[in-house]
C-alpha cells in the first residue's frame, strides 16, 4: 500500500505534469521540479481541495488554508518558521 503523496510523487517521475489526468478523487498539491526550474499548483477539477496562492514580485506563497496564507500577507498568523520553506 502506498501514502497518496508517494503515489503522486512516483505518477509525476513516470508522466511528468500529465499526472494529474490520472488522478482521480479530491486533492491539492504542489509540485516543484528543480530540474526544469518550475512550481505547479494543482487543483482536482471541481477544486474541493482548496489551493489558495498569491504572487507578487517574482516569489509565490500557496496553502490549502488561509491562515497559512495570512501569515504572509498580513503577519498575522502563527505559522512556525519550520513550516515556511524557501526554493531559490
Amino acid at each position: 500500500v502506498l501514502a497518496d503523496g508517494t503515489l503522486m510523487f512516483r505518477s509525476y517521475k513516470k508522466w511528468g505534469i500529465e499526472c494529474v489526468k490520472h488522478f482521480r478523487g479530491l486533492y491539492s498539491l504542489a509540485i516543484y521540479d528543480k530540474k526544469e526550474g518550475c512550481l505547479y499548483l494543482v487543483a482536482d477539477h471541481v477544486s474541493a481541495r482548496c489551493l489558495y496562492y498569491y504572487v507578487e514580485d517574482g516569489e509565490a506563497t500557496f496553502s490549502t488554508l488561509l491562515t497559512g496564507q495570512s501569515f504572509f500577507l498580513w503577519g498575522n498568523d502563527p505559522v512556525h518558521a519550520h513550516y515556511i520553506l524557501k526554493v531559490a
